[in-house]
């Protein structure tokens, strides 16, 4: 048989001609050298960011040295592998026409991180197994005459030299300007989280900021003015605020830009009013028709503060916009206007708090002051509308955040989860995202999944992941704490925030308190009559377990109606359970094996020596009549007894001249049957 294409299609990487023929492209242009260099990289995890092999020699060049006006024009190939199986690789080609400035290219974005533990694109194994994997580089140096370059490729080499200048030029100038973000009362309304919006957040994908590049000597009164067209407003209708990063590590507005210096730059307005970081942030203020004409210097004490609004029904904490009030204003006289910008009836109560930074989120008194309060330029007061005891019991029942402080802390802790199918044969399969919080118990997770999917909670079973593949089950009665313990990952740049859902038909709890007992029930002759599933506690014995089959089973006539249990491994009985062990010492319950207990085990003593049938030899009775006996105790035909082989166990045979006997029995002697269905296939083993 031929073997599949893929394997015929399998390529080593350390195989030079097979690679080349694969991969790097045949240009046909004679050429001067192709080697391979090859460097085993241990210890993966540990790198530092940046690696650089030895320098190596392939077509009188040596790789990585840059001498004074030389070039050269190669082809090369980079391959990472599995340091056991060459032929899981990944591998990237180039062609390039190295010069002085143009003296060396790679790929940026090679691969992701995530493909290389695990295997991927019908690779078998991992890049990086065992924390190590091999790097091996082609290089093919092409000895090329004018005569023989043809012209598309030397049109080419020169559009692909240019552009690396170009790319040169962008990296080398890039020092000269600088991004700029503007967050918008649009933006800010957008935006659910601490301070105005989120610039470094790996939980979430921010939302998009106008974000500009301008150059540093651009004079700030010629940047506002193009902003303000951009954006649709006056440069009379706008000035900015520049964001600092404070010492609580929150990004705040902290002191607008003034407009009185024609001269003033960008550079300067970075490097002097805002913090030591590569870009620029301003909050972008609307003036209103009253404030037009107002000077940039605020009045003496008038402070701008945010507002946020946290609405406990829809679970939302929004932007509204910015106030002025004045520091010796108590805090309680913003209610009103913030009644009026929100619509509200004019008494409405409000409850006030004040975002200080993650962690600290304070009740403001409205009796006190803004001054006394502590309140500066760019603030953030949060505000909610009061609610009676009413209001909130029904609301708790619902579960949600009741007040700014819980809602806060859902943000200090919340991570994105992605959820799979275990497996594809379930009622709902579809892969979804939740937005959780860390400390959410396993009950509050499940909680939340069920109703994604519409399922009871309590019959989800969970398991964790390693490298995007299902690991361990999650038990919902151990000690596993909250959702950060169920996703935590070894590698700390790398979350490992994937967890595989089962849809369940019991209970959860009685999958966790009970064990699973699947029984193959012989009954009185042998032959396999039924399979039995069903839970038993772990505590139960396995006497309960056979008083539970009894009420499943059907008996033969004239029944003991008593139980063997036992497991069964290579055609012989391993193990014969006396009734009293506990399910949960029971290393395997799905390979348990039961029969009837014959009229004769009852009466008469017996051995048992681990053979799968149990049958009395009574000492002084005709063979025939055994035969007989044994016939009925396998449940044959009499036509079928006849055609029954007996021999010696040559094994048992040696073992029992091996055994030094005290004393001879003279009770009854029990003999050993291996019984393999088949009438013409019987031994007896032990002593007739």
């Amino acid at each position: 048989m031929a073997p599949p294409a893929l394997e015929l299609e399998a390529v080593f990487v350390d195989d030079p001609e097979a690679f080349a023929a694969k991969h790097i492209s045949d240009l046909g242009i004679s050429f001067k050298d192709l080697q391979k260099h090859s460097w085993r990289i241990p210890n993966w995890s540990q790198l530092p960011k940046r690696v650089t092999s030895d320098t190596f020699t392939i077509g009188g060049h040596e790789w990585n040295i840059q001498p004074e006006r030389w070039h050269v024009y190669a082809q090369y190939a980079f391959a990472i592998s599995n340091p056991h199986d060459r032929t899981c690789y990944i591998q990237h080609h180039e062609q390039m026409y190295f010069t002085e400035s143009v003296s060396g290219w790679g790929w940026p974005d090679f691969v992701e991180l995530r493909k290389l533990f695990s295997p991927a694109d019908s690779r078998v194994k991992p890049i990086i197994e065992n924390d190590e994997t091999i790097v091996t580089a082609y290089v093919r140096v092409f000895d090329i005459t004018e005569a023989d370059t043809p012209a598309n490729l030397e049109s080419q080499m020169e559009r692909e030299q240019q552009d690396h200048v170009n790319q040169k030029r962008k990296r080398e100038e890039t020092h000269l300007d600088f991004t700029t973000k503007i967050i918008t009362d649009e933006t800010f309304r957008a935006h659910q989280g601490f301070d105005l919006a989120l610039f470094d957040d790996r939980t979430i994908h921010p939302f998009d900021l106008p974000t500009f590049r301008v150059d540093k000597q651009q004079t700030f009164l010629d940047f506002k003015s193009k902003l303000a067209q951009d954006l649709g407003y006056q440069p009379n209708q706008i000035r900015l605020w520049v964001l600092v990063t404070r010492g609580n590590k929150t990004i705040r507005p902290a002191v607008v830009v003034p407009e009185h210096d024609p001269t003033l730059t960008m550079e300067v307005v970075r490097d002097k009013m805002a913090s030591k970081t590569q870009d620029l942030k301003f909050y972008l203020e609307v003036l209103d028709p009253a404030h037009e004409a107002q000077p940039v210097e605020s009045k003496e004490g008038q402070l701008m503060i945010l507002v946020k609004c946290f609405n406990v029904s829809h679970q939302t904490l929004v932007g509204v916009g910015h106030f002025y009030v004045h520091q010796n204003q108590p805090v309680g006289e913003v209610i009103p206007l913030i009644n009026a910008r929100m619509e509200f009836p004019e008494n409405t109560p409000l409850m006030l708090y004040e975002e200080i930074m993650p962690g600290m989120i304070n009740e403001m008194r409205p009796e006190a002051t803004f001054l006394q309060s502590e309140i500066q330029d760019g603030d953030i007061i949060c505000f909610q509308i009061g609610l009676s005891d009413k209001q909130l019991a029904e609301l708790k029942k619902q579960r949600l955040y009741l007040d700014p402080m819980a809602f806060y802390d859902f943000f200090t802790n919340r991570v994105l989860v992605q959820f799979k199918p275990l497996h594809d044969d379930m009622a709902t399969t579809i892969e979804f995202d939740l937005l959780l919080s860390n400390k959410l118990t396993y009950d509050q997770m499940a909680s939340q999944v069920g109703e994604r999917l519409q399922h009871d909670p309590m019959k989800l079973q969970f398991t964790s992941s390693h490298q995007g593949n299902p690991k361990d089950i999650i038990r919902r009665t151990a000690a596993q704490g909250t959702l950060a313990d169920m996703i935590q990952s070894s590698y700390k740049n790398a979350p490992n925030n994937v967890l595989f859902y089962e849809l369940l038909d019991m209970s959860i709890v009685e999958i966790e308190t009970k064990r699973n007992v699947k029984v193959t029930w012989t009954g009185a002759h042998n032959g396999e009559k039924a399979k039995h599933s069903f839970l038993m506690p772990k505590t139960s014995s396995m006497h309960d377990v056979a008083d539970k089959l009894s009420t499943l089973v059907k008996f033969s006539e004239n029944s003991t109606r008593k139980i063997k249990l036992f497991t069964i491994h290579d055609g012989r009985i391993q193990k014969q359970f006396a009734g009293g062990e506990i399910l949960r010492d029971v290393a395997d319950l799905e390979d348990i094996h039961a029969e009837e207990v014959s009229q004769d085990e009852l009466t008469h003593c017996h051995e048992k020596t681990g053979k799968t049938i149990d049958f009395l030899i009574e000492p002084g009775k005709a063979f025939a009549e055994t035969k007989e006996r044994m016939g009925l105790r396998l449940g044959l035909l009499e036509k079928r007894t006849g055609k029954m082989q007996f021999k010696k166990n040559q094994k048992m045979k040696k073992k029992a001249k091996k055994r030094k006997r005290t004393k001879k029995t003279k009770e009854a002697d029990s003999t050993k049957i291996h019984w393999t269905g088949r009438s013409e296939n019987m031994k007896i083993n032990g002593r007739m």
